[in-house]
């Protein structure tokens, strides 16, 4: 990479989590070595690569205490070296996502891991293409899109994202593995207007990140949730990478958008 493309890259970088390498949303089971007490903490993870990791905790430590973490790979388990970059409270306010960095891991460590990132990015490929919302990507854009998603996870009965809001983490782009959404919007003296319920598959946010206005409306998890995550530094990323398969995420918020408001006009009309 030349210094001119890592500048470019240091100004579109995740601030959050530094990794160079594509990530991939999995879910995997994971240990925490720490140099304070408990000396172990369990965690599960969001998304991984050949270079870091981000897993969820019920809540904070201190990063300079990290010494090492295991995570439980299809394959069995690996243990590598590893020092925390950040942390942050989680949007959902359900536990505290931490970036990890692993450090002198093996050529042989690195090919697992690049094995299980490949073999997810794939499934979740899959996936992205029978999604009715952004499904028309062929299966290269819908792979890099793969490698650009983290997974979340959100308890029933709560708010995703509020109207008005575009806070990180709150103008994010999802789409829903399981479980359902709704979105609704305030109208004339608070009453709130239904807009959609999402389920699997279906697209939903990102507003924020393509109109840079605020979101229109509010998201909240009607059963427990899953989804995968395009964040707004990974979509800065994708701008400037994979400008083909921003603007094909960009056209699929756009449409959704526009959808939901020409059925809100033809439903108003019908009540009228």
């Amino acid at each position: 990479m030349s210094l001119h493309d890592q500048a470019m890259l240091a100004n579109v970088e995740n601030h959050f989590e530094r990794r160079m390498a594509p990530r991939v949303a999995i879910q995997l089971e994971v240990e925490l070595r720490l140099a304070e007490t408990p000396s172990r903490l369990r965690a599960r993870s969001c998304d991984i690569s050949t270079g870091g990791i981000c897993v969820e905790t019920p809540g904070p430590f201190a990063l300079t205490s990290l010494r090492a973490i295991s995570v439980q790979l299809p394959d069995g388990v690996v243990t590598l070296s590893a020092k925390g970059c950040s942390q942050r409270l989680d949007a959902f306010g359900v536990g505290h996502l931490t970036g990890i960095q692993f450090t002198n891991a093996s050529q042989m460590e690195r090919q697992r891991l690049w094995e299980v990132a490949q073999k997810q990015a794939a499934k979740l490929a899959r996936f992205l293409q029978d999604s009715p919302d952004i499904g028309d990507l062929d299966l290269d854009e819908s792979m890099e899109l793969a490698r650009a998603t983290r997974l979340r996870e959100v308890p029933r009965a709560r708010r995703v994202y509020s109207e008005g809001t575009w806070r990180p983490g709150e103008d994010s782009v999802f789409i829903v593995i399981h479980g359902t959404v709704v979105l609704d919007a305030r109208a004339h003296r608070s009453r709130d207007i239904w807009l959609e319920r999402v389920g699997p598959r279906g697209l939903f946010g990102g507003v924020p990140l393509i109109a840079r206005v605020a979101n229109v409306e509010s998201a909240t998890a009607e059963v427990d949730l899953q989804l995968l995550e395009i964040d707004r530094f990974t979509f800065r990323y994708l701008e400037w990478a994979r400008p083909q398969v921003a603007r094909a995420v960009g056209c699929a918020v756009s449409r959704k958008q526009v959808h939901r408001v020409h059925n809100l006009i033809r439903r108003l009309a019908d009540a009228s």
